[in-house]
């Protein structure tokens, strides 16, 4: 039970922070390259 719950838990959090990264990073790039 207690390796579920180790394994449930860290997958989470790195998804969610490469997710809004990405996201930012593409915007931020995209609308910085369009502005000049």
């Amino acid at each position: 039970m207690p390796c579920a719950v180790e394994d449930e838990a860290p997958p989470p959090p790195p998804p969610a922070e490469v997710g809004r990264g990405g996201q930012l990073d593409s915007l931020g790039s995209g609308a910085r390259r369009r502005s000049r």
